[in-house]
């Protein structure tokens, strides 16, 4: 099954006035992605990486086209696809919500209604998953940068998304930090999940089964 479909989409930054084709930034690309995939997604600074899934997730809209998750088309469907699609960022400081490192993965989930007990539960499953189960409890100003981004990831998965889709998850980390995130995506995409990272490092794309 694809988990991710584009067709013919058009973007411009442009987006009121801008219909001349060969003035798009992005013109009439199809690409899918099948379930199960590791795709790194690699590319120069400013050639569009970041652009390609913003568009996935409905962030940035598009000119003409259309592009679906597991057949849900993102412009019609946006509720339901972030429950099976999640998007952890660059910086972590851009995506923490909260003050402590179990009220940040429960924001999510309070937006679903998931009851008190089931909270508690996939708190210590998906810490457990990132290896923070320790910190738990802790302020997350006391985190490192490896920590943040790895607390990012566990806030990812708490919905069981089918799809993790990472911006540069590993530019702001030093080479340890680095090859720890790298090898967790590796263990969560050996539990099903369709694994897509955006890099420009080509050191990353060790465990890619697509590039």
């Amino acid at each position: 099954m694809n988990a991710i479909e584009f067709t013919n989409v058009c973007f411009s930054y442009i987006q009121e006035e801008q219909k001349e084709n060969d003035k798009n930034f992005i013109h009439n690309l199809n690409l899918t992605i099948k379930e199960n995939s590791f795709l790194a997604l690699l590319g120069k600074n400013g050639s569009g990486k970041s652009t390609l899934i913003k568009l996935m997730f409905g962030i940035e809209k598009v000119l003409s086209g259309d592009i679906k998750i597991f057949n849900k088309p993102i412009d019609k469907e946006a509720f339901e696809i972030y429950k099976i699609a999640s998007l952890v960022f660059q910086n972590p400081d851009e995506q923490i919500v909260a003050d402590t490192v179990e009220l940040d993965i429960a924001f999510a989930m309070e937006n679903y209604s998931i009851s008190s007990k089931e909270m508690n539960r996939k708190i210590d499953e998906v810490l457990e998953i990132v290896d923070l189960k320790n910190k738990r409890k802790d302020y997350v100003y006391s985190l490192s940068g490896g920590e943040k981004q790895r607390l990012c990831i566990a806030s990812s998965l708490v919905l069981n998304p089918k799809i993790l889709v990472l911006d540069e998850p590993t530019s702001m980390l030093d080479s340890e930090n680095r090859n720890k995130i790298i090898e967790l995506l590796n263990k969560i995409h050996s539990n099903g999940t369709t694994i897509i990272i955006v890099t420009h490092n080509i050191n990353e794309i060790e465990y890619c089964n697509d590039i």
